[in-house]
């Protein structure tokens, strides 16, 4: 049986292997003890990290991690716009 550690809140994010990881900041322990935690170990938590994402965002858009899915999502499809574009001029350029 593994020991639950209550958050007090999250003070940082970085990307790691492709993965978002969030700086927790437990509860009863020093800042010298915060721990670099993936998404999935914070389930039971998803309010605190919605509130540091908003807290990050600089609150230009209230953003849940179902937005931020569907955000990552738009990107990607305007990026693959930007590619056929391109393509679209390299072969008239051929011609």
């Amino acid at each position: 049986m593994s020991d639950l550690y209550e958050v007090e809140k999250i003070i940082d994010k970085r990307k790691r292997f492709g993965k978002n990881e969030y700086k927790v900041k437990w509860l009863g322990y020093k800042m010298s003890e915060c721990t670099w935690e993936p998404l999935e170990n914070l389930s039971n938590v998803m309010d605190l990290v919605e509130k540091f994402e908003n807290k990050i965002n600089g609150n230009k858009e209230k953003i849940t991690l179902k937005n931020k899915k569907y955000m990552k999502s738009n990107k990607i499809r305007k990026k693959n716009k930007k590619k056929k574009k391109w393509k679209k001029k390299k072969n008239k350029i051929k011609k």
